[in-house]
């Protein structure tokens, strides 16, 4: 019968740690060493995931990777949210002249005056939410600056 990956780490586990408290005791390893070899010695999945991801086993290599994938995100957020942002700049103006041509009614049309009323009211959250998409546009470009660096300074390890 075999055992599953996880009652071996269990049992991994338990023998660092018997194997460190032993250690304590009989040659007075400091706790502090204990505990970093108990670090050094526990799985790191999200590296290990990233090393598949990459093909390399070296960090330079796997962080350089991580941050050209996030520098190429943060480009395609650009993009995207920029679109956002002309589609409903554009959205926007358009309802402008809306508003302006339903205001022609003047104020006894009430179904003209309640329609004006509506689109002003979608009109300010429109606003509103074209103001924060340029807001975490900012921050995105902002962040180009940011990802451009770090990629530069795996470049660098090389």
């Amino acid at each position: 019968m075999e055992a599953s990956s996880t009652t071996l780490e269990i049992i991994r586990g338990f023998y660092i740690h018997s194997f460190l408290a032993l250690g304590q005791q009989r040659i007075g390893l400091s706790t502090n060493i204990a505990q970093n070899i108990i670090c050094c010695t526990a799985g790191r999945p999200n590296i290990e995931q990233l090393k598949q991801e990459c093909g390399s086993n070296q960090l330079k290599h796997c962080f350089k990777y991580l941050f050209v994938q996030e520098w190429n995100e943060n480009e395609a957020l650009i993009m995207y949210v920029g679109q956002k942002c002309a589609d409903l700049q554009t959205k926007i103006e358009r309802r402008d002249e809306l508003i302006q041509e339903a205001q022609s009614f003047g104020p006894f049309h009430d179904v003209a005056t309640d329609g004006v009323d509506c689109m002003i009211q979608t009109q300010q959250r429109d606003r509103d939410i074209l103001a924060a998409l340029i807001g975490v546009l900012d921050l995105a470009r902002e962040g180009r600056g940011e990802k451009e660096q770090h990629v530069g300074l795996m470049d660098l390890k090389d």
